[in-house]
């Protein structure tokens, strides 16, 4: 990263000599320098803060199937028989991770195969497990993106946004959590980092990253990415 920060450094501010302090001041300015800067900054505090997430197995509804590593879930050709839980999901094809957080900002990264269609958010311990009040968004303890046939939409407090068609399919997503500053920022990472939405809420209770799958094609799964 130092290499990095390094050529960019010298490719952006260029100095023919001894060191103009008012060039430096000029080339900091300019856009694509602040551009490059803050995306190379942003890769290095993921990079130096590393989230290591897992699926939570307790939480998996009967028809999603987890890795061995608990980092990737994928619809199941037939339901499970999974041992009763108080936290696993019976109603909703959903599961959270382990993790939670009640404090500071946090990213994490998430793949999706080719033809799932998918939600992705946050959501309080007391979420319920089973009902249609069970599904991430329709509630007031849960929030969440979702890309279904083609469509992005965005639930919260069962209030559904829809953003409208895509010309693209996100295959990986970064989710930013902000506890304090009560938001939940979902950008699509193929090829270039695009914003899609920003959720603002007032986070009162730890929240969990939380998941649901609603195809269920071979290529209907979600992966947790190092």
């Amino acid at each position: 990263m130092r290499g990095v920060l390094t050529s960019s450094i010298s490719t952006s501010v260029q100095s023919n000599g001894p060191l103009n302090t008012k060039r430096l001041q000029a080339g900091l300015k300019t856009h694509d320098f602040r551009s490059e800067m803050i995306h190379l900054l942003d890769s290095l505090h993921v990079l130096l803060d590393p989230l290591e997430l897992a699926f939570n197995p307790h939480t998996a509804h009967p028809s999603l199937i987890l890795s061995t590593d608990l980092r990737t879930v994928r619809c199941s050709p037939s339901k499970q028989s999974y041992l009763e839980h108080p936290e696993r999901f019976t109603s909703a094809p959903q599961i959270l991770c382990s993790q939670s957080f009640s404090t500071g900002q946090h990213v994490w990264v998430v793949e999706v195969g080719s033809t799932c269609m998918w939600s992705l958010g946050v959501c309080y311990k007391s979420l319920p497990r089973r009902g249609d009040h069970s599904r991430l968004g329709h509630n007031s303890v849960s929030w969440r993106l979702q890309w279904k046939n083609g469509k992005l939409t965005v639930c919260k407090s069962s209030s559904n946004i829809a953003l409208g068609e895509t010309t693209f399919q996100p295959v990986k997503i970064e989710i930013a959590l902000d506890f304090e500053g009560g938001t939940l920022t979902f950008n699509s990472l193929k090829g270039r980092r695009e914003h899609l939405y920003t959720v603002r809420a007032v986070f009162k209770e730890p929240v969990y990253p939380a998941f649901s799958i609603h195809s269920n094609t071979p290529e209907s799964w979600i992966t947790l990415s190092a």
